[in-house]
């Protein structure tokens, strides 16, 4: 059975998501992806039904690419400024 894991804050629309692609990457570049679940969760619902934060903008697409990014985050976030200049 894996080691479970769950990142907490208020909303769960940046910090602990962030937190939760940050340590999984950090897992699977370790060769551990198999050994431990990772989630992140919000302590209540205060920004349900709000819009998307202006500051949280594109936030979905960079947690995408650092859990995809096989070089860990450092890579992901180099591979979209390359992406970006061209």
């Amino acid at each position: 059975m894996p080691l479970s894991v769950c990142f907490v804050s208020t909303g769960d629309i940046c910090r602990s998501p962030t937190a939760g692609s940050v340590f999984r990457a950090r897992v699977e570049g370790a060769g551990r992806d198999g050994a431990v679940a990772v989630d992140s969760a919000g302590t209540g619902g205060r920004h349900e039904g709000d819009g998307d934060d202006p500051r949280a903008t594109g936030f979905e697409e960079c947690t995408v690419m650092v859990e995809a990014a096989s070089g860990g985050p450092l890579a992901a976030v180099r591979e979209a400024l390359e992406e970006r200049a061209v």
